[in-house]
């Protein structure tokens, strides 16, 4: 019998799967003979399909969310230097200004969704640029260095999600790669690989090889599993400790 997929097999994995059954499938004509075979691979390789496109989704959130969270340091320094200067009587009179503009956000933006958090950081960066605060933000050392770096991270956030943007809105209302993935193990372990099965026994000259090969791919990728699992269970990281040497 064709081993299980493993239900923890990661979505990549199970996509790279899917799709080598599928190829062998399509590469031998013989197995096209059956219609319930061929009715199963189509929708296993048409969920396939959706795989590849929630994966490339789930990478493309994964760029913007880490091009939000590069404005969250600059964006932070700045008040962190409102604290300081006005510790420092020296710069009492910009930093008491510098601290009054802040004070109309607070670091509480930086913690805000996505879209808020741009406008405010938009809107902080226009209060900043005003001609009454040039000379402020020049008095105040390293504040200016720190606005330009929270401008230039929020031009990157910008443009990264103007880059991405259509493909978010096109494919926003497709399933997650999680669920996906789950529907096409549970195909494979549940009505394709038993169906194969039964194919073998009732045809092994037409439907063996396929079967057989069907489970080398599955034990293949659900060994890969246990050896990640297994380095990941080491101390050490993956390393295989050294046998202890026999004290003389």
């Amino acid at each position: 019998m064709i081993s299980k997929v493993k239900t923890n097999m990661r979505a990549a994995a199970v996509n790279t799967l899917t799709a080598r059954i599928v190829e062998m499938y399509r590469t031998n004509g013989a197995l096209a003979a059956d219609p319930f075979l061929a009715n199963t691979v189509n929708r296993a390789e048409a969920r396939n399909i959706d795989l590849t496109t929630a994966i490339r989704q789930d990478k493309v959130l994964s760029v913007i969310e880490e091009a939000d969270l590069r404005r969250d340091a600059p964006g932070r320094a700045l008040f962190h230097f409102s604290r300081a200067y006005l510790l420092l009587e020296d710069f009492a009179t910009p930093a008491a200004r510098y601290a009054e503009v802040l004070g109309k956000y607070g670091t509480r933006i930086f913690d805000a969704a996505q879209d808020e958090e741009t406008a405010y950081i938009d809107s902080l960066l226009q209060d900043l640029k005003a001609p009454d605060m040039s000379g402020v933000v020049t008095a105040l050392p390293g504040v200016e260095k720190a606005v330009e770096r929270l401008r230039s991270a929020q031009d990157a956030y910008k443009h990264t999600k103007a880059q991405y943007a259509q493909t978010v809105a096109s494919e926003a209302a497709r399933s997650t790669a999680s669920e996906i993935r789950k529907e096409i193990v549970a195909l494979l372990n549940t009505t394709l690989f038993p169906y194969v099965d039964a194919l073998r026994l009732s045809n092994p000259g037409v439907y063996g090889a396929f079967a057989e090969a069907i489970d080398l791919l599955v034990d293949e990728a659900n060994a890969l599993i246990a050896r990640r699992a297994t380095i990941k269970a080491k101390p050490d990281g993956g390393e295989t400790p050294p046998p202890a040497e026999n004290e003389a």
